[in-house]
């Protein structure tokens, strides 16, 4: 368990921020109803996920024993 007072756990805490105020500023601007930015937002994260999806994938690694046996 991290430490309340760890450089980790401050750095987890700015980009948890950082995250929150990023997707709230966009809610705000979607919440604008100007079709325009709107669509904009839609093509950003339809090309952010096209770009950056690949990288986000998690491949399960098979463990086989012989616990049964």
């Amino acid at each position: 368990m991290e430490s309340i007072s760890s450089w980790r756990h401050f750095a987890s805490s700015f980009l948890f921020f950082l995250q929150n105020f990023v997707d709230y500023s966009l809610m705000l601007v979607a919440m604008t109803y100007n079709y325009p930015l709107f669509f904009s937002l839609l093509a950003g994260h339809a090309i952010g996920y096209f770009f950056v999806g690949p990288l986000m994938t998690v491949k399960e690694v098979e463990n086989t024993g012989n616990c049964c046996s």
